[in-house]
């Protein structure tokens, strides 16, 4: 249920992010942050933003785990 969510979350942030009414950017991160660090997409995501020079990420990643688990 949380995957489910969390990827239909990045999916209707990511398509409204063009639309200027409804705010895609926090849909996405808390698409991201349902999925956790470790799922596949979320760490895709992050490394297309590091080849970027794009950190979103600061401090422990093993503490931001444990606080979604």
């Amino acid at each position: 249920m949380r995957r489910a969510l969390g990827i239909g979350l990045i999916a209707a942030g990511m398509a409204a992010i063009p639309i200027p009414v409804l705010p895609g950017v926090p849909l996405v991160a808390d698409g991201a942050a349902m999925l956790g660090g470790n799922h596949p997409l979320v760490r895709a995501g992050k490394n297309w933003l590091s080849k970027r020079g794009i950190r979103i990420f600061g401090g422990n990643q093993d503490e931001l785990s444990n606080m979604q688990s």
